[in-house]
């Protein structure tokens, strides 16, 4: 347990709050090393929410994590907003998941300034040929 203690005491030493496992295991003293879910688990036990460890960079795991934080809020609809190349995301996902799985609660909405641009394109689109064109 040592080896553990020497590693709180370096992540206190540090002013960031997010880690990778990567970065975890790399802070380890050689003589002794956890399983990822060891440490993991170890770290939720002593430091609760104070420490996040990513796993992976990957945009559709935050915006799974994003979903997922929106649905477990206890509300029965969640509403929440993106701008387009994240809303298309959310929607696959939302879209991807079993029909009874709470993810299907969530309303996914596209920002303002994204919804109006593509009801002007929409707009442009249906009346090009027209003969309305810019001066």
């Amino acid at each position: 347990m040592a080896t553990f203690e020497k590693l709180c005491q370096q992540l206190e030493s540090k002013d960031e709050c997010q880690f990778t496992m990567a970065d975890l295991v790399a802070m380890m003293p050689e003589e002794e090393t956890y399983s990822e879910k060891y440490l993991g688990m170890l770290l939720k036990d002593k430091y609760k929410d104070r420490v996040v460890i990513v796993e992976r960079p990957d945009p559709s795991t935050i915006i799974f994590t994003c979903l997922l934080f929106a649905a477990e809020q206890g509300q029965k609809f969640f509403s929440v907003t993106f701008d387009q190349p994240l809303y298309w995301k959310a929607t696959e996902i939302v879209l991807a998941s079993p029909a009874n799985s709470q993810l299907r609660n969530i309303i996914v909405r596209l920002c303002g300034f994204h919804l109006l641009l593509s009801f002007m394109g929409s707009i442009g689109h249906l009346m090009s040929g027209s003969g309305l064109e810019d001066p």
